[in-house]
C-alpha cells in the first residue's frame, strides 16, 4: 500500500507541474476535490489533506463554495519598510497632493491614480433600477430630510452587513456620513482637539493629511509593513514618547500598500485602546478579500468602548452614492453632535436607493464577483509590471483590495517621473503624497488596478517603463 506521505507529494508535484507548464494559470480554478479523488483513486479526505497542504505553502487558495484556485506567486521582493518614525510635525505636502488630485478628475487622463474601480464592475444596472422605483414611489420619501444618524432602513442593514463580520450592533448605533472622510472628519472633531498628536500608518493615505491639516492637529508617522501593517514596537515607542491621543488605521487591505492586519496584532492593538488613546479603523477595502476570507473589523463593542469603526460603499457599490457610516461606539454623542452641527442630514435619495440595494439581497454576490475580477486584474498588472521592470523594482502581492504599492531604485524620483507621464496622458500616484514629508516615500509608487489591462492600459505602463529608463 502507498503511504498518505507519497501520495500528499504526488498530488502536489502534479499540481505544480500544471502550473509550471501554465496548463493552469494564477486564478485559474485547479481540479476539484472530486475530480483529484478519481484521478488518483484516493479517498475525498486525502485529496482534501493534499490541497490543504497546498494552501498552506501559499500556493494555492480556496474559495468558499467555489473551490481551489493556483494563486499567482510572487517573484518580485516585497517592498522596503522605512524604519522611522516621522515626529509630531505639519503637514508639507497639501500642494503637492491638491495638484495630483485635479489630475486625477481629467476623463483624458489613464486612470492608475485614483484608487477607484472601473464603473463597469459596479452594479449601476440595479442602482438605476431602484433609483426609479424609489422616485417613483408613492411616498415621496427623497423630498424630504432623513433623520440626522440616516435612513433608518439604510442603517438596519448596515447592521446585518456587520454581524455577517461577527460584529453585532443596533441601527441605533450608526451614523450615515456623506463616505469614510467624512465620518473621520466628524470623529476627529469630536475626540480630538486643535494641537493634538495623531498617530498615522507610514505609509499612510493622503486623504488623512487633508483632515489632519484642516483640525490644526499632527500627524505622528508609524512605520508599517507593506505586507502585514502597522509596526506595534515603534508605536508602542512613539506612544511613551508622545502624548499620542488617537490613531487611525487600515487594518484590512490598507491604502497604499494592501497590507492585512493578523489577528494577534489586533488583539495587541485592542488592548491599548483607552480613553486617553482611542482608535479609529477605517475599513473602506474590508469586504474586498479576494479569497472571500471573512476579515473580522478591528472595533468591537463587545471587546472594547474605545475603537471607532468607518467605512463606506465608495470601492464597492458606488463611490457617487457617497454613502459612509460610522459606529462610534462610547463616543455616539459626540459625533452625533459633530455632525448635526456641520450637516444636519445626509442627501436621502442615494440612502434610500442603497437600502432598496441591499435589501434586494443582491450585494453579496456583487461581492464575491468583484473580489474575483479585482483578484484578476491585480494579478495582470503584477504580470505586467514584473515584466517590463524585471527585478529593478519591488512590489506588493496585496490579499484584497485593488492597490499594488512599488519601490524603485533609491535614485528615482517618482514625482519627476509623475509630471512626465501626465505629459503623455498617464496619471499613477508618487510616493511623496503618502507622507507628510515629500521626500520619504520619493522612489516609491502607486498603481489603482480598478480598471481591466487592457491594451491601452498595457500601452501606458510600457511609456512609464520608457519614461523610467530615459530618467537614467
Amino acid at each position: 500500500m502507498i503511504c498518505q506521505s507519497y501520495l500528499y507529494e504526488h498530488i502536489e508535484n502534479y499540481i505544480l507541474k500544471l502550473a509550471e507548464k501554465k496548463i493552469v494559470t494564477p486564478g485559474e480554478k485547479l481540479p476539484s476535490l472530486r475530480t483529484i479523488s478519481k484521478t488518483f483513486q484516493v479517498s475525498m479526505t486525502t485529496a482534501m489533506k493534499a490541497y490543504e497542504e497546498l494552501e498552506s505553502k501559499g500556493l494555492i487558495y480556496s474559495v468558499e463554495k467555489s473551490g481551489y484556485y493556483l494563486k499567482p506567486q510572487n517573484s518580485v521582493k516585497i517592498p522596503e519598510r522605512k524604519n522611522s518614525i516621522i515626529n509630531k510635525s505639519p503637514v508639507e505636502n497639501i500642494d503637492i497632493i491638491n495638484s495630483i488630485l485635479n489630475d486625477t478628475q481629467n476623463k483624458n487622463i489613464l486612470p492608475l491614480g485614483a484608487a477607484v474601480a472601473s464603473p463597469k464592475l459596479m452594479p449601476h444596472k440595479e442602482l438605476k433600477s431602484f433609483t426609479r422605483e424609489v422616485i417613483n414611489g408613492s411616498e415621496d420619501q427623497y423630498i424630504n430630510y432623513t433623520a440626522t444618524a440616516g435612513f433608518y432602513d439604510l442603517r438596519v442593514e448596515i447592521a446585518r452587513l456587520m454581524a455577517l463580520r461577527d460584529f453585532y450592533v443596533s441601527p441605533e448605533e450608526i451614523i450615515i456620513t456623506n463616505g469614510a472622510m467624512e465620518g473621520i472628519f466628524y470623529i476627529l472633531s469630536s475626540v480630538a482637539e486643535q494641537g493634538d498628536a495623531i498617530a498615522v500608518e507610514s505609509p499612510t493615505y493622503f486623504g488623512y493629511q487633508h483632515v489632519l491639516k484642516k483640525l490644526g492637529m499632527y500627524p505622528v508617522e508609524i512605520p508599517a509593513c507593506p505586507e502585514k501593517g502597522i509596526d506595534i514596537d515603534y508605536l508602542q515607542k512613539a506612544k511613551d514618547k508622545y502624548d499620542i491621543k488617537c490613531i487611525i488605521t487600515q487594518p484590512a487591505f490598507s491604502n497604499p500598500t494592501g497590507s492585512l492586519m493578523c489577528e494577534d496584532k489586533k488583539h495587541y492593538l485592542r488592548s491599548l485602546a483607552s480613553e486617553k488613546f482611542i482608535i479609529i479603523e477605517d475599513d473602506t477595502f474590508g469586504t474586498l478579500s479576494h479569497t472571500y476570507k471573512k476579515i473580522t473589523p478591528l472595533a468591537n463593542p463587545s471587546k472594547t468602548d474605545h475603537i471607532i469603526y468607518v467605512s463606506s460603499f465608495s470601492k464597492t457599490v458606488s463611490p457617487g452614492s457617497r454613502i459612509g457610516w460610522i459606529i462610534p461606539n462610547k463616543y455616539y454623542k459626540d459625533v452625533y453632535e459633530a455632525k448635526l452641527a456641520n450637516n444636519m442630514s445626509s442627501a436621502s435619495l442615494p440612502q434610500l436607493v442603497m437600502a432598496k440595494y441591499l435589501q434586494s439581497g443582491k450585494f453579496h454576490n456583487h461581492i464575491k464577483k468583484l473580489s474575483k475580477t479585482l483578484f484578476l486584474q491585480i494579478s495582470a498588472y503584477r504580470e505586467e509590471l514584473s515584466r517590463l521592470f524585471g527585478s529593478s523594482i519591488r512590489m506588493t502581492n496585496p490579499k484584497g483590495g485593488f492597490l499594488l504599492w512599488l519601490q524603485l531604485p533609491e535614485k528615482t524620483d517618482t514625482l519627476v517621473l509623475y509630471h512626465k507621464a501626465l505629459d503623455h496622458g498617464i496619471g499613477f500616484s508618487p510616493g511623496a503624497i503618502f507622507s507628510s514629508k515629500p521626500d520619504k516615500f520619493r522612489n516609491y509608487l502607486r498603481i489603482n488596478c480598478g480598471y481591466p489591462l487592457n491594451a491601452g492600459i498595457e500601452k501606458g505602463l510600457c511609456k512609464i517603463y520608457e519614461l523610467y529608463n530615459r530618467m537614467f
